[in-house]
């Protein structure tokens, strides 16, 4: 999360309508207000299209090294989930490129920058996977 937060201009996350979220997804909110960039309603997002007449809002952060203590409480990616928290955390370079996506109530993340995998990899254990570049159209396409 670190290299994340001091490398990444901006982080997202997402609440669907569907959810009646609980205090600490509000608690999350107003924690990080002061580096909220923008907010708006979709259903869609990188890594994810919802189907039918679903929606959520999408909220955009800049990112602060100075929130990690507070992210780092949530843990793993699966703490990243409604109505607990907002979901699927990605992270953009400061070009709009998707660096990191996740789909955490299916517990994946895919990181999409080598050289910011090389730097994660001293942090942590990567399981390296090979994409073909069509899904990883499709799979930024989503959003």
């Amino acid at each position: 999360m670190r290299a994340l937060m001091e490398t990444q201009a901006t982080f997202s996350v997402v609440r669907r309508e569907e959810f009646a979220f609980e205090p600490s997804a509000d608690r999350f909110d107003a924690v990080l207000k002061p580096v909220r960039l923008a907010e708006r309603r979709g259903s869609r997002w990188p890594g994810t299209r919802l189907i039918g007449r679903q929606f959520a809002r999408v909220t955009r952060y800049r990112c602060d090294p100075e929130y990690l203590p507070m992210l780092y409480e949530l843990g793993s990616l699966a703490a990243w989930a409604a109505p607990a928290m907002p979901e699927d955390p990605w992270f953009e370079s400061e070009q709009g490129r998707v660096s990191f996506l996740s789909v955490s109530r299916e517990g994946r993340g895919w990181l999409l920058d080598s050289e910011l995998a090389e730097e994660l990899a001293e942090d942590m254990t990567l399981e390296p996977q090979q994409i073909k570049p069509h899904e990883l159209r499709e799979l930024i396409a989503r959003g």
